[in-house]
């Protein structure tokens, strides 16, 4: 996967040597992957501690369905979560190159969420365990993939630390809502620094570096405090519908929660108790369902280091770079179908368009129904075409003939829907209302994925659909990581509110580099 940076939004990239990722592991090691409803789980682990893993998680899911009262339908593989246990948090650190204190991170993206977590999920820094880590962002996908809406971010992030601190009790239940002790700091010690009415009020851009830090503790305890306290009981539902209607967030608290200012001296109250009631979930009601592991074959293993690099994202260099390692290593598995996929995925990121094409045939020689290999030779020409600025239709018409192959073997598979939908882009032609149709439900399976979000927002409002332009617009103005661009989409809600879409496209333009940047990430 190829990660491309522009102007102040760059996610942090991988830039390490593939020589450094290979950490010292047993002798006796071996890969295996776990596959459950809603993860996939590469790890070292043996089979008993990976089994013990995937079913924790798996309760996990089952007790957040539990209390929001949520179906369980089949995912499909490309909408479950994969994570890759590696070996401790310096592995963590060196994929994620965050610094020394990351313990873990989730990236969102269509058809291809990833975490890195370490093996032994129970490392902590300052009070905040790996694990804790894991469950927070799985929180956010959680919110985002089954009640996909428009949620401003204290409620984001007090959520998936509500979440975060589950409990996973000796007879099999779990309970949440647990105080976390790493936001003790921000809550006890560093005073308040973010009133009530700011947290309400402020979009993620307007938030300052101190504010920040200072909501995920404030922002758990009021979401706490409204989920358990009897006297409130289905204010936060309201207030969270209101804002799904169109009302700003803090006419929406004021309808749903009353006098504000009452609402802050009631929580700072709460703070001060001893004890905090949490929410449990009794085993009998978690169920989980099969559990398949494996080991992986001695392709898959041999490829596993170049593969956690290019899902994690690469830079141009580093892509350059990993390349002729992914090369050497598949040599010697020619007919691996997935060792040949997960070679062309190397090649396309490293420009390689033509080798990256001859690895996906060899895969689809193998398996005609590798997937994978079918998206990135439909990526590879696309590329090439666009490249070569190719004006032939009949060349597109091959493009999104493998797309749409691609499309017939998961229907439920977000990434062919996008790229058929960017080939017309690709192409500088008008996208077809079938394409238009995949996009949305490629949102609707991947509400998490933000260039996803972007380039539907830009679709809709240059087609005038002001009101399903703005539902997704809201998500991208109360992203927490929305930066300058999720400013630019309130203003454009606020143009859509007054009836104004010539205007709302004029403010819009400003998010065209932002825009153009989520175009060339999906293909």
């Amino acid at each position: 996967m190829l990660l491309r940076a522009k102007q102040g939004q760059a996610m942090r990239l991988v830039a390490i040597m593939l020589a450094i990722l290979i950490w010292a592991s047993p002798a006796s090691a071996e890969w295996r992957q776990a596959q459950t409803s809603h993860f996939i789980i590469y790890s070292e682990d043996g089979e008993v501690g990976l089994r013990a893993f995937a079913t924790r998680l798996e309760r996990y899911d089952a007790a957040m369905r539990v209390l929001h009262g949520l179906p369980d339908p089949d995912l499909g593989p490309a909408n479950r979560v994969t994570i890759f246990a590696v070996e401790d948090t310096a592995a963590v650190q060196r994929l994620g190159r965050m610094g020394s204190d990351l313990m873990g991170f989730y990236v969102p993206r269509a058809g291809g969420s990833v975490a890195f977590v370490p093996r032994n999920v129970e490392e902590a820094y300052q009070e905040m365990s790996a694990e804790s880590v894991l469950l927070h962002e799985y929180a956010h996908h959680f919110l985002y993939r089954n009640q996909p809406a428009a949620y401003p971010t204290w409620f984001v992030e007090g959520s998936a630390e509500f979440y975060s601190t589950a409990r996973f009790d000796e007879d099999g239940g779990i309970t949440f809502g647990l105080p976390p002790e790493h936001r003790a700091m921000e809550l006890f010690v560093w005073g308040n620094g973010l009133t009530l009415k700011e947290m309400l009020n402020k979009l993620p851009s307007e938030l300052n570096s101190r504010e920040v830090v200072r909501l995920y503790g404030k922002a758990w305890l009021l979401t706490h405090y409204l989920r358990l306290e009897p006297d409130r009981e289905g204010q936060l539902t309201e207030y969270l519908a209101e804002i799904n209607r169109g009302r700003p967030s803090l006419d929406a608290a004021k309808a749903a929660f009353g006098d504000l200012g009452r609402l802050e001296g009631a929580i700072r109250r709460y703070k001060k108790r001893e004890h905090f009631a949490g929410l449990r979930v009794d085993p009998a009601m978690l169920e989980v369902g099969e559990i398949e592991i494996r080991k992986l074959g001695p392709g898959e293993a041999a490829m596993m280091d170049i593969r956690m690099v290019s899902r994690r994202g690469v830079t141009d260099k580093v892509a350059k770079e990993l390349a002729p390692d992914a090369r050497r290593v598949a040599a010697g598995f020619p007919n691996d179908p997935v060792v040949q996929a997960w070679l062309a995925e190397a090649e396309f990121d490293a420009g390689n368009f033509a080798e990256a094409e001859v690895a996906a045939d060899r895969a689809l020689a193998a398996n005609p129904k590798q997937i994978e290999a079918l998206i990135y030779k439909g990526r590879a020409m696309m590329a090439a075409a666009r490249e070569s600025k190719s004006k032939e239709p009949a060349r597109w018409d091959e493009v999104r003939k493998v797309l749409s192959a691609a499309n017939r073997l998961d229907p439920d598979h977000p990434e062919p829907l996008i790229l058929f939908f960017s080939s017309f882009r690709a192409q500088g032609i008008d996208a077809t209302d079938n394409a238009i149709t995949g996009l949305k439900y490629a949102y609707a399976l991947a509400p998490y994925d933000r260039s996803l979000r972007l380039l539907l927002a830009d679709e809709l409002l240059t087609d005038g659909r002001a009101q399903e332009a703005r539902a997704v617009l809201a998500s991208v103005a109360y992203d927490p990581h929305g930066g300058e661009t999720g400013r630019i989409a309130a203003d454009v809600m606020r143009k859509i509110d007054a009836g104004d879409m010539t205007a709302a496209r004029e403010a819009w333009k400003g998010a065209t580099a932002t825009v153009e940047d989520a175009f060339e990430t999906t293909i």
